[in-house]
């Protein structure tokens, strides 16, 4: 069980949009965290900084039988084969990189200084190593990797049976459907390990049409927010849509989970 304190709590969910109503509603409605701490087995005290956090995690994690061939597995290189593309050029006229495969790579602590200066270069935000490891505690990352240099980044949450991504970045010297394509699937698969029912993709409204057609090829549909039906769904992307963005939407199981574990 992971503990931390009420105002540590309302001071995250502040920074995801939530006014301290909605943080306090949303916390309180939650089983008592007294009940969960006296059967738990572990607690890791979230009220330090990241680098404590996760030493606790570490600590606690070696101790479980089988931990060390999950962490492998989690730590895995995904390779994916990619279909030869016909030659191309970026907007700027440079060719684009010729790629044979890619290797999808879980973020963790040991590449989130590549995730920070990928985020730096493609959107110009200013983010370190730190901030990339505190990040972790709000969402997972997917970082694809060809010929040795990163090419592609997505930052997504699976919370409440549901899957939003909110970052989708691509190298413009990398053709964007294949990177793409092994990108969203791999979130679709870490997805469905946690039984999420749908997965929404939040694009910018002005981003490419090379992004938006890989994922319409990818089986998503752009979608109105009020053309959401589902109130936990509908919820879940109030919540963490950023502003002036498009919505792609995808349904990841045929039937909703009306039991989660």
């Amino acid at each position: 069980v992971v503990d931390a304190s009420e105002e540590h709590q309302l001071e995250r969910l502040a920074k995801r949009g939530l006014s301290r109503f909605e943080a306090l509603k949303r916390i309180r409605m939650q089983n008592p965290q007294a009940d969960k701490l006296a059967r738990a087995s572990v607690v890791i005290n979230n009220n330090g900084t990241p680098e404590e956090v996760w030493a606790q995690v570490r600590a606690a994690w070696s101790r479980i039988q089988g931990a060390a061939e999950e962490e492998a597995r989690q730590e895995a290189v995904q390779r994916v084969q990619v279909q030869p593309t016909m030659p191309s050029r970026t907007a700027s006229g440079a060719e684009k990189m010729a790629i044979t495969s890619l290797d999808i790579v879980r973020g963790m602590p040991r590449n989130a200084a590549q995730i920070a200066q990928l985020i730096h270069e493609l959107t110009g935000k200013q983010m370190s190593e730190r901030d990339v490891i505190m990040a972790f505690g709000q969402k997972s990352y997917m970082l694809a990797m060809a010929n040795g240099r990163p090419v592609g980044l997505v930052g997504f949450l699976v919370e409440n049976l549901v899957t939003r991504v909110d970052e989708f970045l691509i190298i413009k010297q990398a053709p964007t459907a294949p990177v793409a394509a092994a990108l969203i699937q791999a979130v679709e698969r870490a997805s469905r390990e946690l039984q999420s029912e749908v997965g929404y993709v939040f694009l910018r409204e002005n981003e490419s049409q090379e992004l938006i057609q890989s994922l319409l090829q990818q089986d998503y549909e752009i979608q109105q927010f009020e053309e959401i039906k589902v109130p936990a769904w509908r919820d879940a992307v109030r919540e963490s849509r950023p502003d002036g963005t498009q919505i792609l939407a995808k349904k990841l199981r045929a039937e909703r989970v009306l039991k989660p574990l």
